[in-house]
């Protein structure tokens, strides 16, 4: 009887199969960290299955961490202190949503993949102010952040008094919650174009490579010893580490925090060639294999 049902004709259709990979990315976003991977299952869709079936799984997907976000909210009466966490949880969906939407389906032969990336990145830097100008006048998610970090000082403060490594006798300060909140804004705002730019990086290649091997079919995609930085890629990162050296000094508000992900960027990409030169040579001298792995 279970074979008869496993055996059925819809079982193997393209909107059975997109369906349950849509249900697998939805599963990834609630699980942890696994969120990090749920992109991945959208991009197998779009390699097996095509632009209509991918478009409707990101739609499919949106709507149901939506829904399950409004019924956790419903149930928990939270939605005036929650409010502008969900605002910026489905604004970053929606970017990374778009970042895919721009790498498979705006199809210009003379722009290539890292120049869609980069402009992804540009998108979201451009559209993230209003997004941080609104959060920084709402009251309600000042007064969130501020109980939150208050809660983690006192967290830290505890549990570093309570360890028998530290010499209570030199009197330290405790953690102090508004330092410990500058210190996170400074890193995130100076590193979130960068992790946006990974993140949609490591899930557009691995769900391309993931879609053609299921397919059993050949990479289109440059492999790392094969990748190289066009030269004229060297003036953004110039200007980039410029722009850091000179928010050293003198703070150039957002400005500053584009330079320094503009400089985390593009020191990942040419780390990258550098990687890619490292196991080119691997390969032509034959250098033993673990150490080509490394690289």
């Amino acid at each position: 009887m279970l074979q008869d049902i496993f055996k059925q004709p819809w079982l193997k259709g393209p909107w059975f199969e997109t369906l349950l990979l849509t249900l697998v990315s939805v599963l990834l976003y609630n699980i942890g960290i696994a969120f990090l991977l749920f992109l991945i299952p959208l991009q197998v869709i779009f390699i097996r299955r095509g632009d209509s079936f991918f478009v409707a799984a990101m739609v499919i997907c949106f709507s149901l961490i939506l829904f399950y976000k409004l019924i956790t909210l419903a149930v928990n009466s939270a939605f005036a202190v929650a409010g502008p966490f969900i605002l910026i949880e489905f604004f970053s969906i929606t970017l990374l949503f778009g970042g895919l939407v721009l790498l498979n389906l705006v199809k210009l032969p003379a722009v290539s993949s890292v120049l869609k990336l980069l402009a992804a990145a540009a998108a979201t830097w451009i559209l993230s102010i209003p997004l941080i100008l609104f959060l920084r006048a709402n009251e309600n998610f000042i007064t969130a952040i501020r109980e939150l970090f208050t809660n983690i000082a006192l967290f830290l403060d505890t549990n570093v008094s309570a360890s028998e490594s530290i010499n209570l006798s030199y009197n330290q300060p405790g953690i102090d919650a508004e330092s410990l909140l500058m210190i996170t804004r400074e890193f995130f705002l100076r590193s979130y174009l960068f992790d946006y730019f990974i993140l949609l990086l490591f899930s557009w290649r691995s769900g391309t490579i993931l879609g053609l091997k299921s397919l059993k079919a050949k990479s289109n995609t440059t492999a790392l010893k094969s990748f190289r930085m066009p030269d004229v890629y060297i003036w953004p990162l110039i200007l980039g580490l410029a722009g850091v050296l000179v928010n050293n000094f003198r703070s150039l508000g957002f400005l500053g925090f584009l330079f320094w992900n503009t400089a985390l960027i593009m020191l990942f990409l040419f780390g990258l060639t550098g990687f890619g030169i490292i196991r080119f040579l691997f390969e032509k001298f034959r250098l033993a294999r673990p150490l080509r792995f490394l690289f």
